[in-house]
């Protein structure tokens, strides 16, 4: 019997302890829904840490969401799965969003409630229901703290990237300031000389792209 069905025999209060391990990181039903893929290429002993392992989590998670698609993209829109279809189209847009620069922090959550499932099943046939799962809590809140991370880091990019642009907003801005005081310049200049066509001729030429310079700072 597979990890996840026995799970589903828990009782009541350890049953609730396993739905609690999921959430927004890790929605239960892709955990549900892929259970038998997940069981079968989640390895325990893969460490994510481990350079020698980092490939393989890497393209165990990217198979994971191709899977995940898959699965999503076979059920039939019927009334009962159409929400579950949903779910899973959601879950891997999510994964893919959240987690494609940093495919091993996802990794690391499945592989920390997949510990956490095992963890609570020997609990349960080693001691019996009625102990208490403190300890797991406090191991589930963990992978809860790997997303608020992965979340605060991916926020620091984005405005890291948000800084970039508006210094080379403020650079551009600067090079058109100089560049149409350059142009006042040459009109200034001008002005002064004789009124040559060439001369008048320039002059219309440095006030028409002087006009386009003051258009563009204007509308910035």
């Amino acid at each position: 019997m597979s990890l996840w069905a026995k799970l589903q025999q828990l009782p009541g209060d350890a049953l609730q302890q396993v739905r609690g391990m999921y959430g927004e990181h890790f929605p239960i039903e892709v955990r549900h829904f892929m259970a038998p893929w997940i069981e079968e290429k989640m390895w325990t002993d893969i460490d994510p840490d481990n350079p020698q392992h980092e490939q393989y989590a890497t393209n165990l998670v990217t198979s994971m969401i191709q899977e995940l698609e898959t699965k999503a993209n076979s059920m039939i829109s019927n009334n009962d799965l159409y929400l579950t279809k949903l779910k899973l189209m959601e879950a891997a847009n999510m994964f893919r969003q959240r987690y494609s620069q940093s495919p091993l922090n996802l990794f690391r959550i499945m592989k920390h409630c997949l510990n956490n499932e095992m963890k609570l099943l020997h609990q349960i046939e080693t001691v019996g229901g009625g102990m208490h799962y403190q300890g797991l809590i406090t191991d589930t809140n963990a992978a809860e703290i790997i997303q608020q991370l992965e979340s605060f880091r991916n926020n620091t990019l984005e405005t890291g990237e948000e800084l970039r642009q508006i210094e080379q907003e403020q650079e551009s801005f600067a090079l058109q300031c100089h560049d149409c005081s350059k142009l006042n310049a040459h009109i200034t200049h001008l002005l002064t000389l004789e009124n040559t066509p060439q001369n008048l001729e320039l002059q219309r030429t440095y006030r028409s792209k002087k006009e386009a310079l003051d258009l563009q700072l204007n509308q910035k």
